[in-house]
């Protein structure tokens, strides 16, 4: 179904109000690019590589897609299932408290929407329908879409849909996600790709129960948690967990991986947090429930949120600071369009409710031993009631406006923002309109060291699907660091691929001068359980740099026992760097019985 709408702004005053109201840095131009009908309840969009913008728009707010607070009749059956299933069976039993049964639960929908600019002025003024019909009792909401070389992923609970090149869907691994009610918003959300090849998610803490075919599972019903499995879904795996609200992840230039985490409508702060392998946040769903003298349990009493808490639980990770009030779109600025005071910053949308208190904001981290520390904060955009916020291809930031209120009500805009004296340089849409795929291998390993993030990352996903391996190899003498950590990445996605391991050419990295690749060579070794390295990574868990120490200690885990290695480690550190000591904990967890590790409690 294609909508062909010359949209008439004037036909509507609040649009162009809340256009005019919004406030861009010094500098920067700004334009209305898309609004309602056109796009309505945007909760996230993406880009597709002909620089049209598909938008996961959510029709069933309290419509089908419920929550404990409105829903209290239902609390304590909340809390305890354990299954998607058993929320289907909760729906049932509890028909009678919908006026149309059963029924309430499919009258509104979720889609995907797409937008088409026909005419190159920047105004999107065609819109089509590309996936609907989101309105089974268990889905919703919509919120993560990610496009790429032709394909869709699309987060809808119960959940992760992939669209071919064709346009036809599939469920990537059946209803496993979002097992309880919760709060509304707490849904999956935050498709991006990753520096390793892999595709990563977030969901909030309604929770997921995963059964794989050798009866092992991924099960924790009440938890927030970022997955990642491999583009097809195979690998599925829980990287980071307890979290509450996680919304979009962001990546660095580096492979690190952050999201926004909401907080709970307490004293406790949203945060910023850095997602590791084995990462524990600290929340469950069952806190929520609890007030009074008890507000949130341990998150508040024991003051697991806070990340500058000298008492906080030992087996909590903290986050690397407080940020925001309602995070929700995030994006890391992938290099170019900007001023160079923007280079390796990200962009979190603060929603909260109402234009005039809501804004984007930009801050950039720096690390701190093993971990981050947050700088720059401050606010880009003020005053929109912005859901997610990404860069075009074109070298602009969109911004996508939610209208008003918590609730959905049909409206929706589109915000383009861009530099004016930066904007142009950023252009690099004619290399995903015409398509890795058409371009030399010779091209691509040229590319791994362009400015923008994304073109590296694209070039580098294509140069491994073609296992161009002595091409690769080759960047690795170059004298570019990002061109050759992608260079390595591109042979770590051609390790888990083929048949042949690439691993010996990522050893002699290990000792590289420069710390980065070091760090980046262990974390691919101890990925690919690459055990004839364990004698050269185990050597770096001690007398390196905290980060080297951080990705070695981890690898050692998975590549032998590094015991003596590991307990000198957390005996140097003392404590003092808890990302450190949560990387000592992961190794002996995946390397010691545990009667080993009873042994070692003081």
């Amino acid at each position: 179904m294609v909508i062909n709408i010359i949209t008439t702004f004037c036909l509507s005053s609040d649009p162009v109000v809340a256009f005019e109201n919004m406030i861009v840095p010094e500098g920067f131009s700004k334009q209305l690019i898309a609004v309602e009908p056109d796009i309505m309840d945007p909760v996230a969009f993406c880009f597709d590589d002909d620089g049209n913008i598909l938008v996961a728009e959510s029709f069933r707010q309290e419509k089908g897609v419920e929550d404990n607070r409105s829903s209290p009749f239902w609390l304590t059956w909340d809390l305890a299932l354990q299954t998607v299933p058993d929320r289907l069976e909760m729906y049932k039993y509890f028909a009678d408290q919908r006026e149309t049964g059963m029924e309430y639960y499919s009258e509104y929908e979720d889609r995907i929407r797409k937008l088409i600019d026909v005419d190159g002025d920047g105004v999107f003024e065609t819109a089509e329908i590309f996936a609907d019909g989101f309105s089974e009792p268990l889905d919703g909401t919509g919120s993560g879409v990610l496009a790429m070389d032709g394909m869709v992923w699309y987060a809808c609970i119960p959940h992760l849909w992939f669209f071919d090149t064709d346009g036809q869907r599939q469920s990537m691994f059946g209803e496993v996600f979002g097992v309880r009610i919760a709060l509304r918003g707490h849904d999956m959300h935050g498709l991006a790709l990753g520096l390793d090849g892999r595709l990563y998610w977030s969901i909030g803490d309604r929770g997921y129960h995963v059964e794989f075919e050798d009866g092992t599972e991924l099960h924790s019903p009440g938890e927030g948690a970022v997955f990642r499995s491999e583009l097809d879904g195979e690998g599925l795996e829980v990287f980071h967990h307890g979290l509450r609200n996680p919304q979009e992840l962001a990546f660095d230039n580096y492979g690190n991986l952050f999201t926004g985490d909401n907080n709970s409508d307490s004293v406790d702060k949203a945060r910023l947090v850095y997602c590791v392998e084995g990462g524990e946040t600290g929340w469950r769903m069952e806190y929520q429930t609890l007030a009074g003298e008890n507000d949130r349990g341990p998150w508040v009493k024991e003051e697991g949120w806070d990340p500058h808490a000298e008492n906080r639980p030992a087996w909590i990770l903290p986050a690397v600071d407080t940020l925001g009030s309602g995070p929700s779109g995030f994006v890391a600025y992938p290099g170019l369009g900007l001023s160079e005071r923007y280079d390796n910053h990200f962009f979190l949308c603060d929603f909260r409710g109402g234009a005039d208190y809501s804004n984007v904001i930009s801050f950039a981290v720096e690390p701190k031993g093993a971990s981050f520390t947050l700088e720059d904060e401050h606010v880009f955009v003020d005053k929109v009631l912005c859901t997610d916020v990404d860069f075009s291809y074109e070298g602009k930031m969109v911004i996508s406006d939610w209208g008003q209120g918590w609730m959905g009500n049909e409206e929706g805009r589109l915000y383009s923002v861009w530099d004016e004296a930066n904007q142009e340089s950023g252009d690099v849409s004619s290399l995903f309109r015409n398509g890795f795929k058409n371009l030399s291998v010779k091209a691509l390993i040229t590319l791994l060291e362009h400015k923008d993030r994304r073109v590296r990352i694209r070039a580098q996903y294509e140069v491994a699907a073609r296992k161009s391996t002595d091409e690769i190899v080759a960047a690795l003498n170059s004298h570019h660091q990002l061109g050759r950590i992608h260079a390595m990445w591109a042979l770590a996605m051609i390790d888990r691929k083929g048949l042949v391991s690439q691993m010996h050419h990522i050893v002699p990295l290990l000792q590289d001068a420069d710390a980065e690749v070091r760090a980046q060579a262990c974390r691919i070794l101890g990925e690919a359980n690459y055990s004839p390295a364990f004698e050269q990574v185990s050597k770096l868990i001690n007398g390196d740099t905290s980060r080297v120490s951080f990705f070695s200690t981890i690898a050692s885990g998975h590549l032998g026992d590094a015991l003596d290695e590991v307990l000198e480690m957390l005996d140097n550190n003392n404590d003092d760097d808890v990302y450190l000591r949560h990387a000592g904990v992961v190794a002996l967890a995946n390397s010691q019985y545990p009667s080993m590790l009873v042994n070692l409690q003081t």
